[in-house]
C-alpha cells in the first residue's frame, strides 16, 4: 500500500510507504555511508591542513584566539561564558588534532617557539 503524505509547511507530496522496510534500511544505509564520506573529507582536510607550516600557523592561531591556553575567569559571568564558549572550539580543535595527526602539534609549538625567536632577533638587530 502507498501512501502520499503532504506536508504542512510546503504542500509537497511525497511518496513514502512507511511499511517498506527495505526501502527505510536503504535510505538509513545510504545517509550513513553520505555521512562516513563527509567525515573522511573533513578529517583528510584537517590533516592537510596540519600538514604544512602555512596550516599549523593558522590552527595556532586559531588556538591562541579560543584562549585554550588562559583562564577564562572574568568579574563579568556572560563574559566569562562567552570566553568558555570560545574555548570549547578550541578544544574541538584540539581533540581534532589529537585524533588525526598528534605529531604535528609537537611541530606546530616547535615551528612557534622558533618563529617568536625569530621575530625577536629581527627587532633586536633592528633597533
Amino acid at each position: 500500500m502507498l501512501i502520499s503524505v503532504a506536508t504542512a509547511h510546503s504542500g509537497c507530496v511525497s511518496e513514502h510507504d512507511p511499511f517498506d522496510l527495505e526501502e527505510q534500511e536503504l535510505r538509513g544505509d545510504l545517509r550513513r555511508v553520505a555521512s562516513r564520506l563527509s567525515s573522511e573529507n573533513d578529517d583528510a582536510d584537517f590533516v592537510w591542513l596540519m600538514s604544512g607550516p602555512r596550516g599549523r600557523r593558522i590552527v595556532r592561531r586559531l588556538l591562541d584566539r579560543a584562549g585554550v591556553w588562559r583562564t577564562s575567569f572574568h568579574p563579568n559571568t556572560m563574559e566569562m561564558s562567552r570566553q568558555e564558549g570560545a574555548k570549547q572550539t578550541g578544544y574541538w580543535i584540539l581533540a581534532q588534532i589529537d585524533r588525526l595527526c598528534p605529531s604535528e602539534y609537537t611541530t606546530m609549538m616547535q615551528e612557534h617557539k622558533h618563529g617568536r625567536a625569530v621575530a625577536g632577533n629581527r627587532s633586536d638587530s633592528q633597533d
